[in-house]
């Protein structure tokens, strides 16, 4: 995306608004593509124990694979989606905040680098 990006404006870095924007969509991607995998993990996580003696206990998930099978049989491919809109919503908020702070970081640095090196240059120069 970024790459992208910076090939469109012909600039080797990005403006503000660029890199919240950059940052959202990678973000909201990224959590996207892996919703799936994550309900799979909260399933195995969240089920009953045999602890729950006297109370109604969960269905029992022997691994990942019938933790998948057992989704798909119970509610079809759309039980992988579960809470995929909160998670891509979270996920592109904080990715945007993080790129955007990752990339104003670096071109602070880099210009303050740039700034001090010409300035040692014009010392060297004038010695």
């Amino acid at each position: 995306i970024v790459v992208a990006v910076m090939r469109e404006t012909k600039k080797n870095h990005l403006e503000p608004i660029q890199s919240v924007i950059c940052g959202a969509l990678a973000g909201a991607i990224s959590a996207s593509i892996t919703t799936p995998l994550d309900v799979v993990k909260t399933r195995l996580m969240t089920q009953a124990r045999n602890e729950a003696v006297g109370k109604v206990a969960a269905v029992m998930y022997g691994g990942v694979s019938s933790t998948i099978r057992e989704i798909l049989k119970e509610e079809g491919w759309v039980g992988f989606t579960r809470g995929m809109g909160p998670r891509v919503l979270h996920s592109a908020c904080f990715s945007a905040l993080g790129y955007f702070a990752f990339e104003t970081a670096r071109i602070a640095i880099l210009n303050e680098y740039v700034k001090r090196k010409g300035l040692e240059d014009e010392v060297v120069s004038s010695s």
